[in-house]
């Protein structure tokens, strides 16, 4: 931050601004973050890109492909959030059998409730 104010740039002059667009990283990101890693090792020849686990990747690629996992979604239309991410899910359920889409579904009405 020192080299920024060095510069002439204040970054405590105005509050951040987070685009209403943000992808949003939800626990089911992470989860499929983990097993594409997963599926790689378990490739023969398959190549491991050593993932952060962060499920920024998957984030960023349900974007691209029209499901709508945004700060405004979540925040503004949770309802259809959540419905994104039921239809989301459903290919990759066989995957987790112990984690049920209405768990995912209530840790994300929990992050619209702290987001709020």
């Amino acid at each position: 931050m020192e080299q920024l104010l060095s510069k002439g740039v204040d970054v405590r002059a105005e509050p951040v601004k987070i685009s209403a667009q943000t992808p949003m990283i939800g626990v089911h990101h992470i989860l499929l973050d983990a097993l594409d890693e997963e599926v790689r090792r378990a490739t023969p020849g398959g190549r491991i890109i050593g993932s952060t686990g962060s499920g920024i990747t998957r984030a960023y690629e349900s974007q691209k492909s029209g499901n709508h996992f945004s700060l405004d979604t979540l925040l503004n239309r949770p309802d259809e959030y959540c419905q994104h991410l039921k239809e989301y899910w459903k290919p990759y359920a066989c995957h987790f059998p112990n984690i049920t889409i209405e768990e995912l579904v209530a840790l994300a009405r929990e992050d619209h409730e702290r987001l709020k």
